[in-house]
């Protein structure tokens, strides 16, 4: 048996770094929890090269006296606890105390503070002894160079784009739990944010429109219940926002930022006579239980709780967001059983899709304005996947068909002598469309359709930053684009691409935008992907136009 040897220091804080420091996003995630902790109503990060070469964070908290600057960076020395007891009663954000000295194992670090008359800072790559220094009080922490003597993790950072939207979605989580904080965004020396404080304490909708810059934001219903020591603040998209895919969700327990599958299922139950089965709409949900009820120390970077009862959670949500929504539409539940005894009335939930309910309390008409053909092809691009390449697809016979029917304007059945077919329609129509573009693809021609009017579509931060590492790619396949500031602006597109697919095809491309940046250089899967994509959009007309057509001439073609 090999011999048992206790490792240094240096190693055990470098492993620990693994699990706290994940990347430059967990950094600034530890340095803003510290800012809060120390009263802080103002907090500028400042990034460099989407946080790789620099994450800094400067505050206008308490400070530090002299004494403990050196302190604040030893292993597992904090604060906020001191016994067992405390471990269930956390109210701050930070507490371990391991962070700074984890992020010190891994990255080049200089600390200044202010603290009562006096202002100290330490550089730990010269010597770790405190000077003075020139600083009102409050606290700046730089981080530079992170995983610089760790070559085996730097190698798994992302490009610099990618870790910026990383960052982007810690300092967002942050901007929308503390509006009256003032934060500030620098990113390589350009002022990207700049939040001023806000009036209310826990959520307010001027700052959800300044963080997420989405028109949605206007639409979103404000959801407040309060009741068996659970209380719940929060904001929730309209139904005829949701979609497939949702990156604007956020939840946080006692104002800390954290992600639970069980409060997700919740909401989503909540709505789920609201909204079509597997869509999804943002949120902002902000809970309040007594500190005693949740446990916060069962993640190693603090972006998971347990709560003692979950489901009491869980069902005070899902309550609260039937409840919320249901009075914001003003569709009111009536039990199965009053069907048979009560006139039915017809109302439309979705544009083209007939429902009934009964009217109760002068209950109105229902529109949320999403199209059941959006739907159906949203729903088919998973489908798309596994048929586009499918390998074991049977050729059609030359067998003569005796008929050819159409159902629901979804489903074409062919009559044989033999037997039946049934083809999904929308899945037809996108196999043939994604040959037909791969051909082209495959040809190297680009054929480019100039627009009288320029198209123009908001965007995030996250997205800009998306399309400006990937413009390259964009312009290749034969769209002009101009990015500014957050609006993307196409004054050219493919010739194959519909002008009124353009935005839808954008924002499924922002919905999976990591994955395809993570493919870097590599314009094969991206060109792929984006054909997957682009069915779901470009056949709409084509799938709209089915009952007008010779459905013999189009199974044959």
């Amino acid at each position: 048996m090999p011999e048992l040897k206790r490792l240094s220091d240096e190693l055990i804080s470098q492993i620990a770094a693994g699990e706290v420091v994940e990347r430059p996003a967990s950094v600034l995630k530890e340095l803003i929890d510290n800012s809060i902790d120390a009263g802080a109503t103002q907090i500028k990060v400042k990034l460099k090269d989407g946080g790789l070469k620099l994450v800094e964070v400067s505050d206008n908290g308490s400070g530090m006296p002299k004494e403990n600057l050196l302190k604040a960076f030893e292993p597992h020395t904090t604060s906020k606890i001191s016994n067992l007891k405390d471990l269930s009663d956390i109210r701050t954000m930070g507490f371990r105390g391991e962070a700074l000295a984890t992020i010190l194992s891994v990255a080049q670090v200089e600390v200044t503070s202010g603290h009562d008359k006096s202002a100290y800072s330490i550089v730990f790559s010269q010597e770790r002894t405190p000077k003075k220094a020139a600083r009102n009080i409050g606290t700046t922490v730089s981080v530079a160079n992170l995983f610089f003597n760790t070559p085996a993790r730097l190698k798994f950072m992302k490009t610099a784009e990618t870790e910026y939207r990383k960052i982007l979605e810690v300092f967002n989580s942050y901007a929308l739990a503390y509006p009256k904080i003032h934060f500030i965004l620098e990113k390589d020396q350009k002022e990207v944010f700049n939040l001023p404080s806000r009036n209310e304490v826990n959520l307010d909708k001027n700052r959800v429109f300044e963080v997420l810059k989405k028109a949605f934001v206007e639409r979103m219903i404000p959801i407040k219940s309060e009741g068996a020591g659970i209380k719940i603040i929060g904001l929730i998209g309209h139904p005829s926002d949701s979609a497939v895919k949702q990156n604007e969700q956020y939840v946080f327990v006692n104002n800390r930022p954290i992600w639970d599958n069980g409060i997700s299922r919740a909401i989503h139950q909540g709505l789920s006579r609201f909204i079509p089965h597997m869509f999804k709409v943002p949120f902002i949900i902000k809970l309040f239980v007594k500190a005693d009820l949740v446990d916060v120390n069962v993640h190693p970077r603090k972006e998971e709780v347990k709560f003692i009862n979950p489901f009491r959670v869980y069902i005070a949500i899902e309550q609260a967001v039937k409840q919320t929504v249901e009075q914001a539409t003003q569709m009111a539940y009536t039990p199965p059983s009053s069907f048979k005894q009560s006139q039915p009335t017809k109302g439309y939930l979705f544009d083209n899709t007939e429902i009934t309910y009964t009217k109760q309390n002068d209950v109105k008409e229902v529109r949320f304005g999403k199209k059941t053909s959006d739907f159906n092809i949203s729903r088919s691009i998973d489908f798309t996947k596994h048929i586009l390449r499918a390998e074991d697809t049977q050729t059609f016979k030359s067998e003569p068909f005796k008929a050819v029917y159409q159902l629901f304007n979804k489903y074409i059945v062919i009559e044989f002598e033999s037997g039946i077919w049934l083809i999904d329609q929308h899945a037809a129509a996108e196999r043939i469309t994604f040959e037909r573009l791969e051909k082209q693809y495959q040809s190297k021609k680009k054929e480019i359709q100039k627009l009288l009017v320029p198209t123009t579509i908001e965007i995030s931060d996250a997205e800009s930053s998306y399309l400006k590492e990937n413009q390259q790619f964009y312009e290749d396949l034969g769209f002009e684009l101009k990015i500014n500031e957050n609006v993307l602006e196409i004054y050219s597109i493919p010739s194959f691409l519909m002008v009124g697919g353009v935005e839808e095809v954008f924002k499924s491309l922002f919905d999976i935008k990591d994955g395809v940046t993570d493919l870097k250089d590599n314009y094969e899967k991206k060109w792929e992907i984006f054909l997957l994509l682009l069915p779901a959009t470009v056949v709409l007309e084509l799938v709209r136009g089915f009952l007008h057509l010779n459905l013999s001439t189009f199974i044959k073609n």
